[in-house]
């Protein structure tokens, strides 16, 4: 597992996946989660253009997951 706390816990609060959850991913599931944030980092872009106040850590957090391949 490839995952620090930080992302683990995103990944709880914000898609409500666990890391049983994760651990039993097909790759194509891991592709989904991947997608979702994205929609993420896009939903905080979207504030920024508007005006709005970004979550930063929320942003960089999708970001980071984003950048993970299927790990097993």
């Amino acid at each position: 597992m490839r995952l620090s706390d930080k992302q683990l816990d995103f990944l709880k609060k914000e898609l409500f996946i666990s890391k049983d959850d994760i651990c039993s991913m097909t790759k194509k599931q891991w592709h989904e989660v991947r997608e979702k944030c994205l929609d993420i980092e896009v939903q905080e872009a979207i504030k920024e253009e508007r005006g709005g106040e970004v979550d930063w850590e929320r942003c960089n957090t999708a970001v980071s997951i984003l950048d993970l391949d299927y790990f097993k």
